[in-house]
């Protein structure tokens, strides 16, 4: 069974060992440009000192697969970002991104009561964005050369989730 349970210092190493063993251009489209290659202790601790943010392992029967953040949490507008979603390479393509998505969901418009969820997905990664426009999300706008990795421009498109189109999609 799938669970997201809290994101720790016990957890840098895995975290560091995924993405110090793949390339700075994977590393940023998991992060973007919070973090500098290689990924040390240092930057995990800034980011995890981030106020107003939730930080999750992600586990499958009790072996930590993956991350996941909430981020920006606004309790006034209500609202919050998804970020840093990865999950291990021996464990991609078997289906536990929509279900990280759904226990993230839940968390951030069931428990928190926010009405509004957004995200950033690199238009490369069409696999992420195919999962995301499959739960609902909606394109806000595209960030042309948003930023430079592997000597070529990336475009960062925005996208939006609201409670009502998640309790509609989710027959809540």
């Amino acid at each position: 069974m799938l669970t997201l349970i809290p994101f720790t210092e016990n957890h840098f190493s895995i975290l560091k060992q995924w993405i110090n063993t793949t390339s700075e251009e994977e590393m940023i489209r998991w992060a973007g440009p919070t973090f500098q290659f290689p990924l040390t202790d240092q930057q995990l601790k800034v980011y995890l000192s981030e106020k107003n943010a939730l930080f999750f392992s992600i586990t499958f029967q009790k072996i930590i697969i993956g991350h996941v953040a909430l981020r920006k949490i606004d309790y006034v507008h209500y609202s919050a970002r998804i970020g840093k979603l990865f999950i291990s390479s021996s464990y991609r393509g078997k289906g536990y991104t929509p279900q990280v998505l759904q226990f993230i969901l839940q968390k951030a418009f069931e428990d928190l009561k926010l009405r509004k969820v957004h995200l950033g997905v690199f238009e490369n990664n069409p696999r992420a964005l195919y999962i995301y426009k499959k739960f609902g999300f909606k394109i806000d706008n595209c960030l042309v050369n948003h930023l430079t990795a592997a000597g070529q421009p990336w475009n960062l498109i925005e996208m939006t989730l609201l409670d009502s189109d998640f309790k509609s999609y989710n027959k809540i």
